[in-house]
């Protein structure tokens, strides 16, 4: 018995291992598409047409497409939604949050959101896009302790889009926060 146990587990032990490595194969192929830049697509533009009379042989030259390279990844510019510009926040201690929004570029990219306050402070993140057509990248924040009152304007936001080829920032926005309780 102890031996069909062992023959047992060793098979399944060299199975483990087999699909570890397809696993990783996949992996490693998953993320070398995603961070490898994107080649420029080419965009098709028909030569005229020449009028040619039935009789005449065209120049295969005067058929042949003009082919013009674009690049794929180079994010435009991201559009801000909220907090409009000027906006009052409230203190961001739940239940209450601020809630930034804005648009731009996906695929293969990511949102930066980077928000600055009075004295020195400094908040940024990280930010994947969503679900939502409107403005595909949203950050909520929240904090324990209220804005004290001597840092409650002017405030900052400008959101950012990274692709493999490049990336761009949105102009930036200020808001104010309300006093505490």
């Amino acid at each position: 018995m102890k031996r069909v146990i062992q023959q047992y587990l060793g098979g399944l032990l060299s199975n483990l291992a087999r699909a570890r490595s397809i696993i990783m194969s996949f992996l490693m192929a998953t993320l070398m598409a995603c961070t490898v830049p994107a080649a420029p697509s080419p965009t098709l533009t028909a030569a005229p047409t020449p009028n040619i009379p039935p009789s005449a042989t065209p120049r295969p030259s005067s058929l042949s497409p003009t082919i013009t390279h674009t690049p794929t990844s180079m994010p435009g510019t991201p559009v801000l939604g909220l907090p409009e510009d000027g906006e009052l926040l409230p203190q961001p201690v739940p239940p209450n949050h601020w809630d930034f929004s804005w648009s731009g570029r996906t695929g293969p990219c990511i949102g930066i959101i980077e928000i600055e306050g009075p004295n020195n402070i400094h908040i940024s993140a990280t930010v994947n896009f969503g679900n939502s057509q409107d403005a595909p990248y949203q950050y909520t924040y929240t904090q324990d302790q209220y804005i004290p009152k001597d840092a409650l304007t002017p405030w900052y936001w400008q959101a950012g889009i990274n692709c493999p080829l490049g990336s761009s920032r949105s102009e930036k926005r200020t808001f104010s926060v309300m006093p505490p309780p």
